[in-house]
């Protein structure tokens, strides 16, 4: 009794190991590849897709994945559609503190946006009340003969 149990726990103990030496070795063989930016991942999807709606929704999959692109001499940047403006930005993805400043700047560009409107809507009165002084309604019309 003593003798099976002793093998059964040896057995069991060498099954144990062998399985954790296999998952160990076959995890460190297997490729361990994930993008690291935009770019990494629509060439990915360029070489994984094997249709055009695949590659088209694998290429929306990395656009929400990783925001930012990367720039030719190094670096990544990423474009504000609401500003119409690039920011260079540290990764593939915008820090909560370059979120901030995203949203900082965004508040300045309505403040000057504003500021223009104002400014517009300012000169086009000024531009109305700025007509010559001798010209009036009146002068500008001619009096009808009947009037005369």
């Amino acid at each position: 009794m003593r003798a099976k149990l002793k093998v059964s726990l040896v057995t069991i103990a060498f099954i144990g190991c062998s399985v954790g030496v296999v998952t160990w070795f076959g995890l460190q063989w297997l490729p361990q590849y994930s993008p690291k930016d935009f770019e990494q991942c629509s060439e990915k999807a360029d070489r994984t897709s094997s249709s055009k709606d695949e590659r088209m929704t694998l290429m929306a999959q990395c656009g929400k994945e990783f925001v930012g692109r990367r720039k030719t001499g190094g670096g990544y940047t990423y474009y504000d559609f609401l500003q119409n403006r690039n920011f260079d930005i540290a990764g593939p993805n915008p820090t909560s503190k370059e979120l901030r400043f995203f949203d900082e700047q965004y508040t300045l560009y309505l403040d000057a946006q504003r500021q223009e409107a104002v400014a517009a809507a300012l000169a086009e009165k000024q531009d109305r009340m700025a007509q010559p002084a001798g010209r009036s309604c009146r002068s500008r019309y001619p009096r009808p003969d009947y009037l005369r």
